[in-house]
């Protein structure tokens, strides 16, 4: 996602995969943010329009591992 204040940040999509003209993200409000979050939920408004980059595969799963264990915080 690419913000007016200059900075670009990467965030986790979310919702239904069939859903291919809409894309989900969860921002965290937190005031320990480097920037981008914190200006996130200061300037945007819900269905507000904004500039990003196509999705990119952070990391992926092993399709031969039986089991995955998948950790957040």
């Amino acid at each position: 996602m690419y913000l007016n204040n200059g900075l670009s940040r990467c965030y986790s999509l979310y919702g239904d995969q069939d859903e291919v003209n809409t894309y989900h993200i969860g921002v965290l409000h937190t005031n320990n943010s480097r920037g981008g979050s914190k200006w996130i939920h200061e300037n945007f408004d819900e269905n507000d329009l904004i500039s990003i980059s196509p999705p990119v595969q952070a990391f992926s799963l092993s399709e031969e591992a039986k089991n995955s264990i998948l950790i957040a915080g």
